[in-house]
């Protein structure tokens, strides 16, 4: 009974805090952090080579989570001019190296590399890692005034779960997916994708209608619980009253019996008391 009130009034609450805080998530613009780590549930991360100084920048994303945790991004734009390839992004994993897709290569981690938009970079082609965490590489070979890209990345971090996220989880503020992801209730609503089917909105709404619906079941199963445990409590009024009204009666029975002894017992002794005085008054005639 406590634990569907609980995860109703806690779907709930996240429903009405993400409706309310659609597009806070974390922001960062990569050219300001370069050489910086950002350890984060998720966020966005805008990139403008025209604004950086230097040739190269490169950020180390870390997920917030469990030791399992993963990371999902995609880009939601990717802007370069010309088809020289004189400027490039990377996002790989620490260790990883590029997959050559070889018969019985078993790639042991994400490494993917851009240089221009190949029609495909958008919140469909959605690129996840192995681990908690990676790094955004940028480099140019152009002149500083020549350097145009601009990209938008979005990241969220996750662990997979069968059935969602534990007990404990859930007490520390995480959400289930129904993909079975579990992931931070702060990235929902905030166009970062992180159930992993752009539907991570619908899925907190989908929640509250089950919870709904095992209310109802809980109800009934309540109801029942209700009505037999008043029915004892009920029963066991009437087995008392029955012991106290037979007690009662017995206890009158032996006080009749008692009365009645007392009442066949009078007789007699008031016969004997009537004879003595009779004794008495016999006067003795002498002759």
């Amino acid at each position: 009974m406590v634990d569907w009130k609980l995860r109703f009034c806690f779907s709930l609450f996240i429903l009405c805090y993400t409706k309310e805080t659609t597009g806070t998530v974390e922001s960062w613009d990569m050219q300001q952090q370069c050489g910086r780590t950002l350890e984060s549930y998720g966020g966005t991360l805008h990139f403008d080579a025209t604004m950086l100084r230097n040739s190269f920048c490169q950020v180390k994303i870390v997920g917030k989570g469990a030791a399992d945790t993963m990371l999902s991004l995609f880009f939601t734009s990717f802007n370069v001019t010309g088809d020289s390839c004189m400027e490039n992004v990377t996002i790989e994993e620490p260790g990883a190296v590029q997959q050559t897709y070889e018969l019985g290569n078993i790639p042991n981690g994400l490494y993917q590399s851009f240089c221009r938009n190949t029609g495909y970079m958008n919140q469909n082609s959605i690129y996840t890692t192995f681990h908690e965490s990676l790094i955004l590489k940028y480099s140019s070979r152009q002149k500083e005034a020549a350097k145009n890209m601009k990209f938008t990345l979005k990241f969220s971090s996750f662990t997979s779960r069968f059935k969602g996220c534990t007990k404990e989880e859930a007490e520390e503020g995480m959400f289930s997916c129904p993909t079975g992801r579990c992931v931070h209730s702060s990235l929902l609503c905030g166009d970062l994708n992180p159930c992993g089917d752009n539907r991570d909105c619908n899925s907190t709404e989908a929640i509250l209608e089950q919870n709904r619906d095992d209310k109802g079941v809980n109800y009934v199963k309540f109801l029942v619980v209700t009505i037999v445990v008043l029915f004892a409590i009920f029963a066991l009024i009437q087995i008392t009253l029955i012991v106290r009204n037979e007690n009662k009666c017995t206890h009158t029975r032996k006080y009749q019996q008692k009365e009645q002894l007392q009442a066949e017992l009078m007789p007699m002794t008031n016969g004997h008391v009537e004879r003595g005085q009779r004794d008495t008054n016999v006067e003795v005639v002498k002759t």
